[in-house]
Order: structure tokens, then sequence, then C-alpha cells
């Protein structure tokens, strides 16, 4: 139970951007949890996460990657999918960006995690609208939208339907905007 209550320590002090604290306690669950891969694959992933927070994108992206060649567990798979996307994104490799969202909702999505996948549609279309691809962009957003409406979440979906709006106007149509 260690290696989870470090990992846990270390979700806490990066939810208060303790970055420091938190990396500290990420590597006390990595020693603790040598043998338990499911767990280290967990911690490897919030420990990119925390990386792509503080702006370390490039290593952010290789312990994404490790991870991903060191985990089976689909759950983890899919946060480092999601992980990838962002990162994809915010460097516009919107390609790679819309293929890692699509591998993160198909996971999340069918593991009932509604928030998360509507996430990754969120960077899909967040991607299809940088890259220009209007109409792919307005249909993802669309099926988000009625998507929520049947599996009511904590995802903000106010995001949604402003970024949906963006589109419209980028499309030229300010009257459905």
């Amino acid at each position: 139970g260690e290696a989870e209550v470090f990992g846990t320590l270390g979700l806490l002090m990066s939810a208060q951007n303790r970055f420091d604290e938190a990396e500290s306690y990420y590597q006390k669950a990595l020693k603790k949890a040598v043998c338990d891969k499911k767990l280290t694959g967990f911690i490897l992933s919030q420990q990119a996460m925390l990386e792509m927070v503080k702006g370390d994108l490039n290593k952010s992206l290789k312990t994404a990657e490790d991870t991903l060649k060191k985990t089976t567990d689909n759950n983890v798979k899919a946060t480092v999918f999601d992980i990838i996307s962002r990162i994809n994104l915010s460097k516009k490799k919107y390609s790679s960006a819309i293929r890692y969202a699509e591998q993160a909702f198909d996971i999340f999505f069918k593991a009932k995690n509604y928030p998360s996948a509507y996430e990754s549609l969120y960077i899909k279309a967040s991607a299809l609208t940088e890259n220009r691809k209007f109409d792919e962009s307005e249909k993802v957003l669309r099926y988000l939208i009625k998507s929520e409406k049947k599996h009511k979440s904590c995802f903000h979906i106010a995001g949604a339907y402003t970024l949906l709006g963006l589109v419209l106007m980028k499309k030229n149509e300010p009257e459905r905007a």
C-alpha cells in the first residue's frame, strides 16, 4: 500500500503546483511498486502528466512513450494516449494529436469513463479546428454534446459549445454560431 500512498501524495502535490514534492513522491512510489506493473504504469503516466504540466513536453513525451512500452493496462494506455495527444496538439502535430485522442477516446468510452472520453474528443476537435478541418470538427463537437447529454459527467460542456461557436464562425456561419 505504500506505493499507492506515495502515488496519491504525488497527485495531491501536483494539484497544488508543488511539483518538486510531487516528483519526489512519484520516485518513492516507483521504488515501492517495482513488482506491480499496473501500478508502475499508473505512476509513470502521472509522472508524464506532471512533466507536461511543468512545460517539459519532450521529457513528458519520453516518459509517456516509455510507459506505453511497459504497460498492458488499458486505463494506463488511455491516459498515456491522452497525454501524447495533448503534447502533439501543443507541438502543432495535428494528425498525431487526432490519432492519439481517438485511441484514448475508444478506451475511455468502453470503460465508461465519460469525462476522460469527452476530454479526448475535445482534444480531437481542437486539433481538427487548428488543422482547419472545420466540418470534421463540427461533427465531433456535435457528437460530444449529444453524447454528454446521454452520459452526464463532470466534463465542462461549455468548452465544447464555445469551440463549436468558433468553428461555425470560421466557417463563416455567424447565425449558426
